[in-house]
């Protein structure tokens, strides 16, 4: 061990103690509220480019197994705690998270007042930040910080990847792989829903020529005002295909229905979101990751809000009847409502 030190654009410094790499890593600092899901987060690629400040004290006592795996590999460069956990109590971890830390590269800065970061990007909003493991001088370390944006070539599939159900498939659907987190698949595949996952840059002629029964856009980690090109290919699918987003993905359909992005004060990071279904009148604790949302005046004839955060009125999903396209911008329970609806436009299309 030795010490290390969270250094944010506005100057502010944060001490503490490097149990991960040594190494230095820039990104995003954000808050993360849950008390589990940090493998989970490492390893969503809508996690690149990010610095998670985990909330809660004690972190990486269930250290790392194959089933909490969202990838092949780690997004996030770096993570911050109060503690992490010396061991990995739990009979199917494969190695500590300490462990996975230095073989992955990711800084583990450990003994940080966590709350008290936590607060400073509450009040001043998400931050470009650097961690740094066997160093504490700020002023040195000033330079590594910029705001870098991630690009979707980082995190999308290079080639098509196909995926089929157990049973016979009764539809098809095509998966834009916008950074794709693998456990969005098996709920569709349960519902016998044969999957072809593509880049995230492939055309929509490409994708009609497949003559799918619906398309999914998958989250990912890209401001979506930046994105024109998947856009421009969501729109041309729009009344051709039933369409599904999901995070990024649900962005770039709201994109190509008309709407708008601002990105948030701190963002939605955690495994506790609280979303209201207004259709059903009852609330869902919900996982997310993401720093933009959808722009408050997002009215586009036909389209109607389906869900809201509870916490600040943000839009989380919505629905265009007409066009047979859904939006979450949270990532849905595997027994979501959600994924039940989608399949019934597949069944309507197959029809």
């Amino acid at each position: 061990m030795e010490p290390g030190i969270l250094l944010l654009e506005d100057g502010t410094v944060w001490e503490g103690i490097s149990v991960g790499a040594k190494a230095q890593a820039a990104g995003t600092a954000v808050f993360f509220t849950g008390v589990v899901g940090y493998q989970e987060l490492l390893t969503d690629p809508a996690s690149c480019g990010i610095i998670p400040v985990m909330t809660y004290p004690h972190i990486g006592n269930c250290g790392i197994t194959d089933e909490g795996m969202r990838s092949e590999r780690s997004w996030c460069n770096a993570m911050i705690a109060k503690e992490f956990s010396r061991i990995a109590s739990n009979w199917q971890a494969k190695e500590s998270l300490r462990e996975f830390a230095v073989n992955n590269g990711i800084v583990l800065l450990s003994g940080v007042d966590t709350q008290g970061v936590a607060k400073h990007l509450r009040v001043h909003g998400a931050q470009a930040a650097v961690v740094a493991a066997g160093m504490t001088d700020a002023a040195a370390l000033r330079v590594k910080i910029v705001r870098s944006q991630p690009k979707l070539a980082e995190v999308s599939c290079a080639q098509e990847k196909v995926f089929s159900p157990r049973a016979e498939a009764r539809l098809s659907v095509v998966v834009v792989d916008c950074g794709l987190r693998n456990d969005c698949l098996a709920p569709l595949l349960e519902r016998g829903c044969a999957l072809t996952v593509v880049p995230w840059n492939t055309p929509a002629g490409e994708i009609l020529a497949r003559r799918p029964h619906g398309a999914l856009f998958s989250s990912g980690p890209e401001n979506p005002n930046e994105l024109p090109e998947l856009a421009a290919t969501a729109a041309a699918l729009l009344g051709n295909l039933p369409l599904w987003g999901i995070g990024l993905g649900s962005h770039i359909l709201a994109c190509a229905l008309g709407g708008g992005f601002s990105e948030m004060k701190c963002g939605h990071f955690g495994l506790n979101q609280a979303v209201r279904h207004l259709a059903a009148g009852r609330c869902l604790s919900t996982s997310q990751a993401h720093r933009f949302s959808l722009a408050p005046e997002f009215r586009t004839p036909g389209v109607e809000v389906t869900h809201t955060n509870l916490t600040d009125g943000t839009v989380e999903g919505f629905r265009h009847e007409k066009l047979r396209v859904l939006g979450t911008q949270y990532y849905p329970d595997p027994r979501d409502a959600v994924y039940d609806e989608f399949v019934r436009m597949l069944n309507a299309q197959a029809n």
